[in-house]
């Protein structure tokens, strides 16, 4: 029917059956088909056509629930076309197309285009351009492997959802899901698996979606049953300004672009997957996960992690807040010439990431985990986390005037070949900076040689600039450093302010032994636990209940003041003390059998037990 003319029926009544074309095609007229039975097979054309096919805002323009519709013989275009229009248009019927497209719908303003049977896709595509005012739901169930082709596209406007178990999206170059200035409907898109290899463009884009809800894969079983997207040029998954992204059982590989590029993406999902051996481009740029802004709240669970060019997960956020990121049960690494986890991020950005349970293993160019951050806060707790065979395991480092906050417990450091856990700040630190580090219950190295850090330190705290620092270092059991077990200084504060660095150290119950002292340039003698303050430093210093070796004769504790910093001791008899009286202090509060030594430029201060506070 083509021109001003009205086609309608009494509703479940009239049935169409056609052969060798399309049993309806409506251009440009009124139409409102409520039919019983609808068929068209081995149409050349479209087996279903409703161009500028007018039912009447909110009324009925087509609607089936038997029948099918079949276009098995090569035509170029859309099985089910509806462009234009207006009215409700529902489909329940299978649809089985192999050339052209399965659907494709565009250029609606309003109402609801609704599919409720199988459609089986081996053509060009479902495709939805410019449908913005419009509603678009599956919920049949979608089967598409398109080749070349996308499977699945959704573009400029409208509102769309895909429900279902078994939906599921295979390309080769194609982009196997779009959907890109169109918003997600509140019940989602639900694929069983999408998989796409090859090609230049990423398999999954999400871009500018909307809020009310996002895309979610399912997968069965182990990882792969989500779907592989791999071996392209780009991404393997792109997620710019979209939410609520769950990625099950999928793996995510060989791509020379990152993994996964998240930016401004809220509410992520990774779940029983594997990402690896992503990225052609170093320095950042890429990533086996690489994340901008990653916000709200986010789940990384029972993943592997490991072989990019880069880092296994690199974050640079510049504003907005990420309120958890908890990674559990994974593995990161290894990741040959980057970090396991990097977080670097600026401006107003806010960070909150917990890792429960799970490894970090041979990030052996740099570190296991990263911070550098110049955003306005991080928080990080880590608990139960095997980290192994990295360069440094933990670095945590701060911006000039960010605030950090980190726990790490009950968690084990192997074989690093610089320190295992780092703590360090940015020499423009200002007293604005606040630095609340516990470290608590974890265990530095084993029964083997080399076995803690083979070059440095079980734990080194360099406190530089005027940071505001509060550090409790308590119940770890550190062996087989190269160096002293536990090295704790304030530095690098004279810089002609009105502030000075501030650093509150509590070192309890630790126990320090089996110092190897045996890199290419062994020292012959070090301490087992070391302290100083420098330049201008304030620092106050509760310690008691270590026990500590050394090796060479030296003494298993020692104190160092220098210059005109301010070096304070729980304990200590109150008031300016000299050397010889701090170090029989280090003796007292230590473990029987404990040695002590300390150098003053000044003099050491004592003051009450309770002065020094803890994070």
């Amino acid at each position: 029917v083509v021109g001003e003319v009205m086609l309608a029926t009494m509703p479940g009544v009239a049935t169409i059956d056609s052969n060798g074309g399309a049993g309806v095609n409506i251009v440009g007229a009124s139409a409102n088909l409520p039919l019983a039975f609808y068929e068209s097979t081995n149409s050349t054309n479209n087996g279903l056509n409703l161009t500028n096919a007018f039912g009447g805002v909110g009324g009925t323009t087509f609607s089936v629930s038997s029948g099918l519709i079949s276009d098995p013989v090569g035509a170029s275009n859309a099985a089910v076309l509806v462009d234009g229009g207006n009215g409700n248009v529902t489909i329940g019927i299978p649809v089985t197309n192999n050339s052209g497209n399965a659907v494709a719908v565009s250029n609606r303003t309003g109402d609801t285009v609704s599919f409720s049977a199988q459609i089986t896709e081996t053509g060009s595509g479902l495709t939805h351009t410019t449908n913005t005012g419009a509603t678009i739901n599956y919920t049949g169930g979608i089967t598409a492997s398109t080749g070349t082709n996308g499977a699945f596209n959704a573009t400029g406007g409208g509102t769309i959802s895909v429900t279902g178990a078994a939906n599921t999206l295979t390309t080769t170059t194609g982009t196997a899901l779009n959907v890109a200035s169109t918003t997600i409907g509140a019940s989602g898109l639900t694929f069983l698996s999408i998989a796409s290899n090859g090609g230049a463009s990423a398999g999954i884009v999400l871009n500018s979606t909307g809020v009310s809800s996002g895309l979610t894969v399912t997968g069965t079983g182990g990882a792969g049953t989500g779907g592989t997207i791999q071996n392209k040029t780009g991404d393997g998954v792109s997620l710019q300004n979209t939410r609520f992204v769950s990625l099950s059982r999928m793996i995510i590989n060989n791509n020379d672009g990152s993994g996964i590029f998240g930016d401004d993406l809220t509410n992520f999902s990774l779940l029983d997957s594997t990402v690896s051996n992503n990225g052609d481009v170093g320095g950042g740029t890429e990533g086996d996960l690489r994340f901008n802004e990653l916000l709200g709240t986010s789940v990384i669970t029972n993943s592997l992690i490991f072989g990019g060019i880069a880092d296994g997960i690199r974050m640079t956020p510049a504003s907005g807040t990420l309120s958890s990121l908890t990674i559990s049960g994974s593995t990161i690494g290894p990741t040959p010439a980057g970090n396991g986890m990097a977080i670097v991020s600026s401006g107003t950005a806010v960070v909150n990431v917990t890792i429960n349970g799970g490894t970090v293993i041979r990030n052996s160019f740099a570190s296991g985990f990263l911070t550098t951050i110049n955003g306005t806060s991080l928080g990080v707790s880590v608990d139960a986390v095997t980290f192994q065979d990295n360069n440094i395991g933990f670095d945590l480092g701060n911006g000039v005037n960010s605030d950090v906050t980190a726990t790490v417990t009950n968690s084990t450091f192997l074989r690093h070949a610089s320190n295992a856990i780092n703590l360090v700040t940015d020499a423009g630190s200002t007293n604005a900076a606040a630095y609340r580090v516990t470290l608590n219950g974890n265990q530095i190295g084993d029964t083997n040689v080399d076995s803690g850090s083979m070059n440095t330190f079980g734990i080194a705290g360099d406190f530089r600039g005027d940071v505001d620092a509060v550090v409790s270092i308590s119940n770890n059991t550190i062996r087989h450093t190269d160096q002293e077990g536990i090295f704790i200084q304030g530095r690098l504060d004279n810089d002609a302010d009105a502030e000075v660095g501030l650093l509150d150290l509590t070192l309890r119950d630790n126990s320090v032994a089996n110092i190897d002292d045996n890199s290419a340039f062994p020292f012959g003698a070090l301490y087992g636990t070391r302290v100083e303050s420098r330049n201008t430093y304030n620092l106050c210093l509760d310690i008691f209940s270590n026990t500590s070796t050394s090796v060479g004769g030296l003494e298993h504790f020692r104190a160092r003041q220098r210059d005109t910093s301010t070096f304070r001791a729980e304990r200590l008899a109150l008031g300016s003390q000299n050397a010889a009286t701090m170090a029989s202090h280090l003796v007292a509060q230590n473990d029987a059998g404990s040695t002590g030594s300390a150098t003053v430029a000044t003099n050491f201060t004592g003051v009450a037990d309770g002065t020094c506070r803890t994070p």
